[in-house]
Protein backbone atom coordinates (compact mmCIF):
# COMPACT_ATOMS: atom_id res chain seq x y z
CA UNK A 1 0.00 0.00 0.00
CA UNK A 2 3.07 2.68 0.65
CA UNK A 3 4.16 2.28 -2.70
CA UNK A 4 0.38 3.59 -3.63
CA UNK A 5 0.50 6.39 -1.06
CA UNK A 6 0.62 9.45 -4.00
CA UNK A 7 -1.83 7.67 -6.25
CA UNK A 8 -5.41 8.93 -6.15
CA UNK A 9 -8.49 7.58 -7.62
CA UNK A 10 -8.28 7.53 -11.64
CA UNK A 11 -4.50 8.38 -11.76
CA UNK A 12 -3.14 6.17 -14.95
CA UNK A 13 0.26 3.61 -13.39
CA UNK A 14 3.66 5.88 -12.75
CA UNK A 15 5.06 4.32 -15.98
CA UNK A 16 2.27 3.76 -18.56
CA UNK A 17 3.65 2.28 -22.07
CA UNK A 18 1.15 3.71 -24.89
CA UNK A 19 3.17 2.23 -27.82
CA UNK A 20 1.77 3.60 -31.31
CA UNK A 21 -0.96 5.75 -29.89
CA UNK A 22 -0.60 9.77 -29.87
CA UNK A 23 0.97 11.09 -26.76
CA UNK A 24 -0.17 14.54 -27.16
CA UNK A 25 -3.84 12.92 -27.12
CA UNK A 26 -3.72 10.41 -24.48
CA UNK A 27 -2.07 13.05 -21.91
CA UNK A 28 -4.79 15.32 -22.76
CA UNK A 29 -7.39 12.36 -22.18
CA UNK A 30 -5.44 11.78 -18.79
CA UNK A 31 -5.15 15.44 -18.04
CA UNK A 32 -9.47 15.98 -18.83
CA UNK A 33 -9.84 12.61 -16.69
CA UNK A 34 -7.91 13.93 -13.74
CA UNK A 35 -9.49 17.42 -13.51
CA UNK A 36 -13.57 15.23 -13.70
CA UNK A 37 -11.86 12.84 -10.84
CA UNK A 38 -10.86 16.10 -9.03
CA UNK A 39 -14.07 17.36 -9.31
CA UNK A 40 -16.17 14.24 -8.64
CA UNK A 41 -13.31 14.10 -5.14
CA UNK A 42 -14.43 17.76 -4.94
CA UNK A 43 -18.43 17.27 -4.66
CA UNK A 44 -18.08 14.30 -1.96
CA UNK A 45 -15.79 15.82 0.40
CA UNK A 46 -18.54 19.12 0.44
CA UNK A 47 -21.50 17.06 1.27
CA UNK A 48 -22.56 17.73 4.98
CA UNK A 49 -24.52 14.41 5.31
CA UNK A 50 -23.67 10.95 4.02
CA UNK A 51 -25.06 10.43 0.28
CA UNK A 52 -28.22 7.56 0.08
CA UNK A 53 -26.95 4.16 0.08
CA UNK A 54 -27.50 2.60 -3.19
CA UNK A 55 -28.93 -0.40 -1.55
CA UNK A 56 -32.44 0.53 -0.02
CA UNK A 57 -31.92 -1.62 2.82
CA UNK A 58 -32.54 0.76 5.70
CA UNK A 59 -29.09 1.06 6.43
CA UNK A 60 -27.39 4.69 6.52
CA UNK A 61 -23.84 5.77 6.09
CA UNK A 62 -22.27 6.45 9.07
CA UNK A 63 -21.36 10.23 9.03
CA UNK A 64 -18.80 9.49 11.73
CA UNK A 65 -17.27 7.78 8.19
CA UNK A 66 -15.75 11.15 7.54
CA UNK A 67 -13.10 11.53 10.16
CA UNK A 68 -11.44 8.39 9.08
CA UNK A 69 -11.26 8.63 5.46
CA UNK A 70 -8.93 7.13 3.11
CA UNK A 71 -5.76 9.19 2.92
CA UNK A 72 -5.24 8.75 -0.91
CA UNK A 73 -8.47 10.06 -1.97
CA UNK A 74 -9.12 12.61 1.11
CA UNK A 75 -12.91 11.70 0.85
CA UNK A 76 -14.67 8.51 2.68
CA UNK A 77 -14.25 5.60 0.26
CA UNK A 78 -18.44 4.48 1.54
CA UNK A 79 -19.35 8.03 0.34
CA UNK A 80 -17.24 8.42 -2.49
CA UNK A 81 -19.12 4.57 -3.88
CA UNK A 82 -22.59 5.33 -2.96
CA UNK A 83 -22.63 9.30 -4.14
CA UNK A 84 -20.64 8.31 -7.87
CA UNK A 85 -21.25 3.83 -8.21
CA UNK A 86 -17.83 3.21 -8.18
CA UNK A 87 -14.34 2.96 -5.86
CA UNK A 88 -10.80 2.26 -7.00
CA UNK A 89 -9.04 0.59 -3.90
CA UNK A 90 -5.02 0.88 -4.38
CA UNK A 91 -3.07 -1.93 -4.17
CA UNK A 92 -5.47 -4.04 -2.06
CA UNK A 93 -3.80 -7.41 -3.36
CA UNK A 94 -0.18 -7.76 -3.56
CA UNK A 95 2.27 -8.49 -6.59
CA UNK A 96 3.00 -11.42 -5.95
CA UNK A 97 -0.54 -12.59 -5.57
CA UNK A 98 -1.41 -11.42 -8.76
CA UNK A 99 1.47 -13.21 -10.43
CA UNK A 100 0.40 -16.36 -8.62
CA UNK A 101 -3.42 -16.32 -10.36
CA UNK A 102 -1.81 -15.81 -13.69
CA UNK A 103 0.45 -18.77 -13.29
CA UNK A 104 -2.14 -20.51 -11.78
CA UNK A 105 -4.52 -19.34 -15.01
CA UNK A 106 -1.50 -20.59 -17.16
CA UNK A 107 -1.20 -23.74 -16.21
CA UNK A 108 -5.13 -24.99 -15.89
CA UNK A 109 -4.94 -23.78 -19.76
CA UNK A 110 -2.03 -26.40 -20.99
CA UNK A 111 -3.20 -28.57 -18.64
CA UNK A 112 -6.82 -28.49 -18.95
CA UNK A 113 -8.10 -27.22 -22.21
CA UNK A 114 -7.97 -29.09 -25.22
CA UNK A 115 -9.71 -27.80 -28.43
CA UNK A 116 -9.71 -28.89 -31.73
CA UNK A 117 -7.63 -26.73 -34.13
CA UNK A 118 -6.80 -25.46 -37.54
CA UNK A 119 -3.94 -27.78 -39.56
CA UNK A 120 -1.37 -24.80 -40.10
CA UNK A 121 1.12 -24.68 -42.67
CA UNK A 122 4.46 -25.61 -42.36
CA UNK A 123 7.05 -22.70 -43.05
CA UNK A 124 10.88 -22.98 -42.76
CA UNK A 125 10.53 -19.51 -41.11
CA UNK A 126 7.74 -20.02 -38.70
CA UNK A 127 9.28 -19.43 -35.30
CA UNK A 128 6.40 -20.89 -33.68
CA UNK A 129 5.93 -24.15 -35.15
CA UNK A 130 9.43 -24.66 -35.55
CA UNK A 131 10.03 -26.20 -31.78
CA UNK A 132 6.58 -27.24 -31.21
CA UNK A 133 5.93 -30.21 -33.34
CA UNK A 134 5.24 -32.13 -30.19
CA UNK A 135 2.68 -29.86 -29.02
CA UNK A 136 0.67 -30.74 -32.76
CA UNK A 137 1.38 -34.44 -32.00
CA UNK A 138 -0.52 -33.89 -28.80
CA UNK A 139 -3.06 -32.28 -30.00
CA UNK A 140 -3.49 -34.79 -33.37
CA UNK A 141 -3.55 -38.08 -30.34
CA UNK A 142 -6.44 -36.31 -27.87
CA UNK A 143 -9.31 -38.95 -28.26
CA UNK A 144 -11.93 -36.42 -27.29
CA UNK A 145 -11.54 -32.58 -27.82
CA UNK A 146 -13.29 -29.86 -25.66
CA UNK A 147 -15.81 -27.67 -26.35
CA UNK A 148 -15.11 -24.55 -28.10
CA UNK A 149 -17.41 -21.32 -27.34
CA UNK A 150 -15.79 -18.13 -28.15
CA UNK A 151 -17.58 -15.17 -25.69
CA UNK A 152 -18.59 -11.68 -27.27
CA UNK A 153 -20.46 -9.05 -25.83
CA UNK A 154 -22.86 -7.78 -28.86
CA UNK A 155 -26.68 -8.68 -28.71
CA UNK A 156 -26.12 -11.51 -31.40
CA UNK A 157 -23.77 -13.35 -29.51
CA UNK A 158 -25.40 -13.15 -26.11
CA UNK A 159 -28.27 -15.04 -27.57
CA UNK A 160 -26.28 -17.52 -29.34
CA UNK A 161 -24.69 -19.56 -26.25
CA UNK A 162 -25.15 -22.70 -25.30
CA UNK A 163 -24.94 -25.55 -23.03
CA UNK A 164 -21.32 -25.13 -22.57
CA UNK A 165 -22.10 -21.62 -21.68
CA UNK A 166 -24.70 -22.72 -18.76
CA UNK A 167 -22.47 -25.45 -17.79
CA UNK A 168 -20.51 -23.11 -16.39
CA UNK A 169 -22.02 -21.41 -13.69
CA UNK A 170 -19.92 -24.00 -10.74
CA UNK A 171 -17.49 -24.98 -13.13
CA UNK A 172 -14.53 -23.81 -15.08
CA UNK A 173 -14.98 -23.41 -18.79
CA UNK A 174 -13.02 -21.55 -21.23
CA UNK A 175 -14.21 -19.38 -23.61
CA UNK A 176 -12.07 -18.60 -26.78
CA UNK A 177 -11.90 -14.84 -28.84
CA UNK A 178 -14.78 -14.58 -31.33
CA UNK A 179 -11.61 -13.57 -34.07
CA UNK A 180 -9.64 -16.52 -32.79
CA UNK A 181 -11.99 -19.55 -34.91
CA UNK A 182 -12.17 -20.51 -37.96
CA UNK A 183 -15.46 -21.03 -39.90
CA UNK A 184 -15.43 -24.93 -38.82
CA UNK A 185 -15.30 -23.65 -35.16
CA UNK A 186 -11.56 -24.39 -34.64
CA UNK A 187 -8.55 -22.57 -33.47
CA UNK A 188 -6.56 -20.65 -35.90
CA UNK A 189 -3.04 -22.37 -36.40
CA UNK A 190 -1.51 -19.66 -34.82
CA UNK A 191 -2.78 -20.76 -31.40
CA UNK A 192 -2.13 -24.35 -31.82
CA UNK A 193 1.44 -24.50 -29.76
CA UNK A 194 0.83 -25.70 -26.11
CA UNK A 195 1.99 -22.35 -24.86
CA UNK A 196 0.72 -20.36 -27.30
CA UNK A 197 -3.52 -21.72 -27.03
CA UNK A 198 -3.76 -19.03 -24.55
CA UNK A 199 -3.31 -16.07 -26.74
CA UNK A 200 -6.89 -17.05 -27.83
CA UNK A 201 -8.67 -17.06 -24.73
CA UNK A 202 -11.78 -14.29 -23.92
CA UNK A 203 -12.27 -15.57 -20.73
CA UNK A 204 -12.65 -18.71 -18.25
CA UNK A 205 -15.15 -18.70 -15.72
CA UNK A 206 -17.23 -19.03 -13.68
CA UNK A 207 -16.65 -21.05 -10.46
CA UNK A 208 -12.88 -20.45 -10.03
CA UNK A 209 -14.36 -19.19 -6.45
CA UNK A 210 -15.47 -22.85 -5.76
CA UNK A 211 -13.78 -25.62 -3.55
CA UNK A 212 -15.69 -27.79 -5.63
CA UNK A 213 -14.02 -26.58 -8.95
CA UNK A 214 -10.51 -27.09 -7.75
CA UNK A 215 -10.69 -30.71 -8.18
CA UNK A 216 -10.30 -29.51 -11.93
CA UNK A 217 -6.51 -28.00 -11.29
CA UNK A 218 -6.04 -30.52 -8.85
CA UNK A 219 -3.28 -32.05 -11.03
CA UNK A 220 -1.56 -28.95 -11.01
CA UNK A 221 0.46 -29.80 -7.42
CA UNK A 222 -0.68 -31.56 -4.28
CA UNK A 223 0.61 -28.11 -2.15
CA UNK A 224 -0.18 -25.37 -4.70
CA UNK A 225 -3.55 -23.52 -2.96
CA UNK A 226 -6.19 -22.31 -5.82
CA UNK A 227 -5.28 -18.27 -5.42
CA UNK A 228 -8.57 -17.30 -6.74
CA UNK A 229 -10.06 -19.19 -3.61
CA UNK A 230 -7.75 -17.66 -1.13
CA UNK A 231 -8.26 -13.95 -3.16
CA UNK A 232 -12.39 -14.75 -2.70
CA UNK A 233 -11.64 -15.19 1.16
CA UNK A 234 -8.75 -12.69 1.77
CA UNK A 235 -9.43 -10.71 5.35
CA UNK A 236 -8.80 -7.41 3.38
CA UNK A 237 -11.50 -7.98 0.75
CA UNK A 238 -14.12 -9.25 3.25
CA UNK A 239 -13.19 -6.07 5.15
CA UNK A 240 -13.58 -3.91 2.26
CA UNK A 241 -16.21 -5.08 1.57
CA UNK A 242 -17.79 -5.49 4.79
CA UNK A 243 -16.90 -2.23 6.40
CA UNK A 244 -15.37 -0.21 3.69
CA UNK A 245 -18.08 0.11 1.97
CA UNK A 246 -20.98 -0.42 4.57
CA UNK A 247 -24.04 -1.41 2.72
CA UNK A 248 -23.60 -5.22 2.45
CA UNK A 249 -24.83 -7.21 5.25
CA UNK A 250 -25.16 -10.61 4.18
CA UNK A 251 -23.04 -10.84 0.50
CA UNK A 252 -22.22 -13.61 -1.38
CA UNK A 253 -20.71 -15.07 -4.45
CA UNK A 254 -22.92 -16.24 -7.57
CA UNK A 255 -20.03 -16.27 -9.92
CA UNK A 256 -15.64 -15.04 -10.96
CA UNK A 257 -14.62 -14.95 -14.31
CA UNK A 258 -10.43 -14.31 -15.52
CA UNK A 259 -10.75 -11.86 -18.33
CA UNK A 260 -7.48 -12.18 -20.79
CA UNK A 261 -7.99 -9.05 -23.01
CA UNK A 262 -4.68 -10.02 -24.85
CA UNK A 263 -2.29 -7.14 -26.09
CA UNK A 264 -1.67 -7.05 -30.27
CA UNK A 265 1.34 -9.47 -30.99
CA UNK A 266 3.21 -10.27 -34.17
CA UNK A 267 1.75 -11.35 -37.28
CA UNK A 268 1.98 -14.76 -36.45
CA UNK A 269 -0.79 -14.42 -33.96
CA UNK A 270 -3.96 -12.54 -33.10
CA UNK A 271 -3.18 -9.16 -34.52
CA UNK A 272 -2.98 -10.40 -38.17
CA UNK A 273 -7.61 -11.56 -36.79
CA UNK A 274 -9.75 -8.59 -38.94
CA UNK A 275 -11.56 -7.78 -36.17
CA UNK A 276 -9.43 -4.96 -34.42
CA UNK A 277 -12.21 -4.63 -31.47
CA UNK A 278 -12.57 -8.46 -30.89
CA UNK A 279 -11.85 -7.81 -27.19
CA UNK A 280 -13.86 -4.55 -26.89
CA UNK A 281 -16.51 -4.94 -23.93
CA UNK A 282 -19.48 -3.09 -25.21
CA UNK A 283 -21.41 -0.55 -22.38
CA UNK A 284 -23.54 -2.75 -19.94
CA UNK A 285 -24.53 -3.04 -16.17
CA UNK A 286 -23.57 -6.35 -14.20
CA UNK A 287 -26.89 -6.71 -12.80
CA UNK A 288 -28.11 -7.30 -15.64
CA UNK A 289 -26.68 -10.92 -15.68
CA UNK A 290 -27.29 -11.19 -12.04
CA UNK A 291 -30.54 -9.78 -10.77
CA UNK A 292 -31.83 -9.98 -7.46
CA UNK A 293 -35.06 -8.68 -5.69
CA UNK A 294 -36.77 -6.25 -3.98
CA UNK A 295 -33.92 -4.42 -5.03
CA UNK A 296 -30.93 -5.11 -7.23
CA UNK A 297 -27.81 -5.71 -5.40
CA UNK A 298 -24.90 -6.91 -7.52
CA UNK A 299 -21.59 -5.66 -6.84
CA UNK A 300 -18.58 -5.73 -9.07
CA UNK A 301 -15.15 -6.45 -7.56
CA UNK A 302 -12.46 -5.88 -10.59
CA UNK A 303 -9.28 -7.41 -9.66
CA UNK A 304 -6.48 -6.10 -12.13
CA UNK A 305 -3.45 -8.91 -12.58
CA UNK A 306 -1.63 -6.09 -15.19
CA UNK A 307 -1.63 -2.48 -15.32
CA UNK A 308 -4.53 -1.34 -16.78
CA UNK A 309 -4.30 1.71 -19.51
CA UNK A 310 -5.48 3.59 -21.81
CA UNK A 311 -4.05 1.83 -24.20
CA UNK A 312 -4.36 -1.37 -23.10
CA UNK A 313 -7.79 -1.60 -22.71
CA UNK A 314 -8.75 0.06 -19.31
CA UNK A 315 -12.63 0.11 -17.53
CA UNK A 316 -14.47 3.18 -18.30
CA UNK A 317 -17.24 4.23 -15.87
CA UNK A 318 -20.43 6.26 -16.19
CA UNK A 319 -20.51 8.77 -12.69
CA UNK A 320 -24.14 8.45 -11.06
CA UNK A 321 -25.50 6.17 -13.71
CA UNK A 322 -25.92 3.93 -10.34
CA UNK A 323 -29.04 5.35 -9.76
CA UNK A 324 -30.88 4.81 -13.10
CA UNK A 325 -32.83 1.77 -13.65
CA UNK A 326 -32.06 -1.51 -14.81
CA UNK A 327 -32.71 -1.52 -18.49
CA UNK A 328 -32.33 -5.42 -19.58
CA UNK A 329 -32.28 -9.20 -17.87
CA UNK A 330 -30.34 -12.05 -19.39
CA UNK A 331 -32.49 -14.97 -18.70
CA UNK A 332 -32.96 -18.39 -19.79
CA UNK A 333 -35.49 -18.89 -22.25
CA UNK A 334 -38.91 -20.03 -20.84
CA UNK A 335 -39.88 -21.52 -24.46
CA UNK A 336 -36.79 -23.12 -24.91
CA UNK A 337 -36.61 -25.38 -21.69
CA UNK A 338 -41.07 -25.72 -21.53
CA UNK A 339 -40.24 -27.57 -25.56
CA UNK A 340 -36.92 -29.84 -23.68
CA UNK A 341 -39.29 -30.75 -21.27
CA UNK A 342 -41.90 -31.58 -23.02
CA UNK A 343 -39.60 -33.96 -25.51
CA UNK A 344 -37.35 -35.08 -22.77
CA UNK A 345 -33.91 -36.99 -23.41
CA UNK A 346 -32.54 -39.98 -25.24
CA UNK A 347 -30.97 -42.59 -23.38
CA UNK A 348 -27.55 -41.40 -24.44
CA UNK A 349 -27.93 -38.03 -23.43
CA UNK A 350 -29.02 -35.71 -26.30
CA UNK A 351 -32.13 -33.67 -26.49
CA UNK A 352 -34.95 -35.14 -28.55
CA UNK A 353 -35.53 -31.84 -30.59
CA UNK A 354 -36.16 -32.81 -34.17
CA UNK A 355 -39.45 -32.11 -33.68
CA UNK A 356 -38.73 -28.60 -32.06
CA UNK A 357 -39.21 -26.24 -35.20
CA UNK A 358 -39.44 -23.23 -33.08
CA UNK A 359 -35.29 -23.28 -32.67
CA UNK A 360 -35.47 -21.18 -29.55
CA UNK A 361 -32.30 -19.66 -28.32
CA UNK A 362 -31.46 -21.11 -24.66
CA UNK A 363 -30.75 -17.05 -23.48
CA UNK A 364 -32.97 -14.16 -24.30
CA UNK A 365 -31.73 -10.49 -23.55
CA UNK A 366 -35.19 -9.53 -22.13
CA UNK A 367 -36.00 -5.58 -22.26
CA UNK A 368 -37.57 -4.26 -18.66
CA UNK A 369 -40.16 -1.88 -18.73
CA UNK A 370 -41.73 0.28 -16.17
CA UNK A 371 -44.15 -2.31 -16.10
CA UNK A 372 -42.07 -5.55 -16.04
CA UNK A 373 -39.29 -7.45 -12.84
CA UNK A 374 -36.82 -9.65 -12.74
CA UNK A 375 -39.83 -12.16 -11.75
CA UNK A 376 -41.62 -11.77 -14.95
CA UNK A 377 -41.14 -14.93 -17.81
CA UNK A 378 -43.47 -13.38 -20.43
CA UNK A 379 -42.33 -12.27 -23.68
CA UNK A 380 -38.49 -10.91 -24.32
CA UNK A 381 -39.43 -7.01 -25.33
CA UNK A 382 -37.34 -6.13 -27.89
CA UNK A 383 -39.55 -3.03 -29.37
CA UNK A 384 -38.52 0.13 -30.33
CA UNK A 385 -38.04 1.97 -26.79
CA UNK A 386 -34.91 -1.00 -26.25
CA UNK A 387 -33.36 0.29 -29.45
CA UNK A 388 -33.10 3.65 -28.97
CA UNK A 389 -31.28 2.72 -25.35
CA UNK A 390 -28.79 0.52 -27.42
CA UNK A 391 -28.31 3.05 -29.57
CA UNK A 392 -27.49 6.02 -27.21
CA UNK A 393 -24.97 3.93 -25.35
CA UNK A 394 -21.56 3.74 -26.56
CA UNK A 395 -20.06 1.62 -29.64
CA UNK A 396 -16.33 -0.22 -29.18
CA UNK A 397 -15.47 1.63 -31.84
CA UNK A 398 -16.29 5.29 -29.81
CA UNK A 399 -13.26 6.88 -29.59
CA UNK A 400 -12.20 8.06 -25.96
CA UNK A 401 -12.46 11.51 -26.64
CA UNK A 402 -15.76 11.25 -27.44
CA UNK A 403 -16.20 8.92 -24.29
CA UNK A 404 -15.26 11.72 -22.58
CA UNK A 405 -18.22 14.17 -24.28
CA UNK A 406 -20.51 11.11 -23.44
CA UNK A 407 -19.91 11.41 -19.61
CA UNK A 408 -17.45 8.03 -19.14
CA UNK A 409 -14.16 8.30 -17.49
CA UNK A 410 -11.22 6.10 -17.68
CA UNK A 411 -9.91 4.28 -14.82
CA UNK A 412 -6.44 3.37 -15.17
CA UNK A 413 -4.85 1.48 -12.42
CA UNK A 414 -1.89 -0.96 -11.64
CA UNK A 415 -1.61 -4.58 -10.78
CA UNK A 416 -3.05 -4.94 -7.24
CA UNK A 417 -5.85 -2.53 -7.56
CA UNK A 418 -8.83 -3.08 -6.77
CA UNK A 419 -12.36 -1.67 -8.42
CA UNK A 420 -15.66 -1.98 -7.01
CA UNK A 421 -18.83 -0.90 -8.59
CA UNK A 422 -22.68 -1.04 -8.29
CA UNK A 423 -24.60 -3.49 -9.89
CA UNK A 424 -26.25 -0.89 -12.28
CA UNK A 425 -23.35 1.17 -12.56
CA UNK A 426 -22.81 1.62 -16.51
CA UNK A 427 -19.05 0.62 -17.55
CA UNK A 428 -17.14 -0.97 -20.58
CA UNK A 429 -13.30 -1.57 -21.93
CA UNK A 430 -12.11 -0.33 -25.04
CA UNK A 431 -9.84 -3.16 -27.43
CA UNK A 432 -6.92 -3.40 -26.32
CA UNK A 433 -4.31 -1.92 -29.02
CA UNK A 434 -0.94 -2.16 -27.26
CA UNK A 435 1.24 -4.87 -27.45
CA UNK A 436 0.85 -5.66 -23.38
CA UNK A 437 -1.57 -7.93 -21.60
CA UNK A 438 -4.55 -6.49 -19.35
CA UNK A 439 -5.40 -9.59 -17.79
CA UNK A 440 -8.05 -9.43 -14.29
CA UNK A 441 -9.64 -11.49 -12.09
CA UNK A 442 -13.71 -10.34 -11.16
CA UNK A 443 -15.89 -11.58 -8.39
CA UNK A 444 -19.43 -10.66 -8.52
CA UNK A 445 -21.29 -10.37 -4.98
CA UNK A 446 -25.05 -10.47 -4.05
CA UNK A 447 -27.24 -9.74 -0.58
CA UNK A 448 -28.03 -12.99 0.18
CA UNK A 449 -31.46 -13.93 1.51
CA UNK A 450 -30.15 -13.01 5.47
CA UNK A 451 -30.71 -9.60 3.79
CA UNK A 452 -34.42 -10.19 2.49
CA UNK A 453 -33.10 -10.49 -1.13
CA UNK A 454 -33.74 -13.58 -3.62
CA UNK A 455 -31.91 -14.61 -7.00
CA UNK A 456 -34.06 -14.01 -9.66
CA UNK A 457 -34.77 -17.57 -10.98
CA UNK A 458 -34.88 -16.47 -14.25
CA UNK A 459 -30.94 -15.34 -14.38
CA UNK A 460 -29.03 -17.68 -16.63
CA UNK A 461 -26.81 -18.74 -13.74
CA UNK A 462 -28.64 -21.16 -11.62
CA UNK A 463 -26.17 -23.94 -9.81
CA UNK A 464 -29.45 -26.29 -9.35
CA UNK A 465 -32.69 -27.03 -11.63
CA UNK A 466 -30.71 -26.35 -15.10
CA UNK A 467 -27.33 -28.38 -14.29
CA UNK A 468 -29.83 -31.32 -12.74
CA UNK A 469 -31.63 -31.13 -15.93
CA UNK A 470 -27.93 -31.39 -18.23
CA UNK A 471 -26.46 -33.71 -15.68
CA UNK A 472 -27.03 -36.59 -18.09
CA UNK A 473 -25.90 -35.24 -21.11
CA UNK A 474 -23.08 -32.85 -19.47
CA UNK A 475 -21.19 -36.76 -18.19
CA UNK A 476 -22.34 -38.56 -21.51
CA UNK A 477 -20.01 -35.96 -23.33
CA UNK A 478 -17.20 -35.64 -20.96
CA UNK A 479 -16.90 -38.78 -19.38
CA UNK A 480 -13.25 -37.26 -18.39
CA UNK A 481 -14.83 -34.06 -16.15
CA UNK A 482 -15.37 -35.82 -12.92
CA UNK A 483 -15.16 -32.66 -11.12
CA UNK A 484 -18.81 -32.29 -12.47
CA UNK A 485 -20.04 -34.69 -9.87
CA UNK A 486 -19.18 -32.08 -6.95
CA UNK A 487 -21.39 -28.85 -8.41
CA UNK A 488 -22.55 -26.75 -5.81
CA UNK A 489 -25.95 -26.15 -4.99
CA UNK A 490 -25.54 -22.58 -3.04
CA UNK A 491 -23.65 -19.39 -3.27
CA UNK A 492 -20.59 -19.58 -1.30
CA UNK A 493 -20.58 -16.58 1.33
CA UNK A 494 -17.92 -13.83 1.87
CA UNK A 495 -16.08 -14.85 4.59
CA UNK A 496 -12.23 -15.24 5.93
CA UNK A 497 -10.65 -18.53 4.24
CA UNK A 498 -9.58 -19.85 7.58
CA UNK A 499 -11.79 -22.62 8.12
CA UNK A 500 -11.45 -22.30 11.48
CA UNK A 501 -12.53 -18.34 11.26
CA UNK A 502 -16.05 -18.39 12.28
CA UNK A 503 -18.42 -15.07 12.74
CA UNK A 504 -21.95 -14.47 14.89
CA UNK A 505 -24.47 -13.19 13.15
CA UNK A 506 -28.20 -12.67 13.84
CA UNK A 507 -30.33 -14.89 11.84
CA UNK A 508 -33.30 -13.48 10.07
CA UNK A 509 -35.56 -15.38 10.91
CA UNK A 510 -35.36 -16.24 14.37
CA UNK A 511 -33.53 -13.41 15.15
CA UNK A 512 -31.13 -15.15 17.69
CA UNK A 513 -27.32 -15.43 17.04
CA UNK A 514 -25.75 -17.93 15.02
CA UNK A 515 -22.30 -19.11 14.07
CA UNK A 516 -21.40 -19.53 10.83
CA UNK A 517 -18.26 -21.25 9.36
CA UNK A 518 -15.97 -19.77 6.68
CA UNK A 519 -16.50 -22.49 4.04
CA UNK A 520 -20.78 -22.22 4.94
CA UNK A 521 -22.73 -22.17 1.36
CA UNK A 522 -26.36 -20.80 1.00
CA UNK A 523 -28.56 -22.05 -1.49
CA UNK A 524 -29.60 -19.07 -3.87
CA UNK A 525 -33.77 -19.44 -3.50
CA UNK A 526 -36.07 -20.83 -6.04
Amino acid sequence: MDSHKDQEIGAPPLNPNDDDHDQEELEWIRHEAQRRFAALRQHVASLTEPPEPWLPNGHSLRPEEKETSDPCSRVPKSWFFHATGFWLEPGLCRPEKCHDMKSYMQALVEQHWHPRFAKKEKHNDDHINSNNDDDDDNNNHQQQHDPLESFGTTKEQNEARGDYFLDSAARIHFFAEPSAIDSEHRLLPQFSSHHHKILALNKVGHGLHLLSSSSLSSSLSSKKKNPFVEWTHSPQLCDLVRHGLQSWQDPVVPQSMYIFKHGRLDSTSRSSCSSCNSNAVHAHQDSTFLCTTPYQSCLGVWLALDDATLTNGCLWVRPYSHREPLRRQYQRNAKYFEEITKNGHNDNGNDKDKDNTTKEPKLVMKHLTTTTTIMDDDEPNHGPHEEEEEAALPHPDTTPRQLLDLGWLPVECRAGDVLLFCGTLDHLSLANHSPHPRHSFQLHLVEGPRAGVTWSPLNWLQYNDYHQHQQRRHNHNHPKDNHNHNDPTEFVRLLPADPDTTTERKDTTTGSPTTTKADETIAPPS
